[in-house]
């Protein structure tokens, strides 16, 4: 019951400002993971089509695709996220339509976070400005409104957002900051493979 309060969670998260409605949702489709583990049991995975790895724990790997119809046009949101207990490990990413293509990244990232700050009931730590391969980012940690807390950074890359976010019931809080930074802190950035 806690796995799919997490999940369903995880998908009430929108984007830009809040105008964001999911037009289709697909149910997670569990992929086998053929990553090589570590001596903890942790994976990389990596998916140069998005153009990022990440180590993830033992657990069950998912994935879907949204689209999600804003103001603006269409946009596929993309999710992988790693089912675990009673804790969910999540990386999502999607492209800016072309409209959003020439205003600034801090326009972007401003109109990212005021979607996903109208989620949270309460910040847990300041909001941090972090950077990444230098591409600005957020770091966040907080409560959402469905009393959930979540780890959560955002990385604004181009004209695409990733976010890497994990999250947990408040009865689940022992060591859930070092598993959380351990997760967030592996994500890097690679080279897109070329799309035909």
């Amino acid at each position: 019951m806690k796995r799919q309060i997490l999940l369903s969670s995880l998908t009430a998260i929108f984007l830009w400002g809040g105008y964001a409605e999911v037009a289709h949702r697909s149910a997670w489709a569990q992929e086998p993971s053929t990553a090589p583990q570590t001596e903890s049991g942790w994976e990389l995975l990596s998916r140069p089509e998005a153009g990022f790895a990440i180590e993830i724990p033992p657990g069950t790997l998912r994935e879907e695709v949204q689209s999600v119809e804003t103001e603006v046009g269409q946009i596929e949101l993309h999710t992988i996220g790693v089912d675990r207990e009673t804790r969910v490990y999540a990386v999502r990413y999607n492209d800016f339509p072309e409209v959003f293509q020439a205003l600034p990244a801090e326009t972007l990232l401003e109109g990212t976070m005021r979607g996903l700050t109208a989620n949270v009931s309460q910040r847990l730590e300041a909001d941090r400005p972090i950077s990444l391969a230098g591409h600005p980012g957020l770091d966040l940690y907080y409560e959402g409104l469905d009393g959930l807390v979540y780890k959560h950074r955002v990385y604004l890359v181009n004209q695409r957002i990733y976010q890497t976010i994990v999250v947990t019931s408040q009865e689940d809080l022992t060591n859930f900051l070092s598993e959380a930074d351990r997760f967030l802190d592996s994500f890097n950035l690679t080279a897109l493979e070329p799309q035909f």
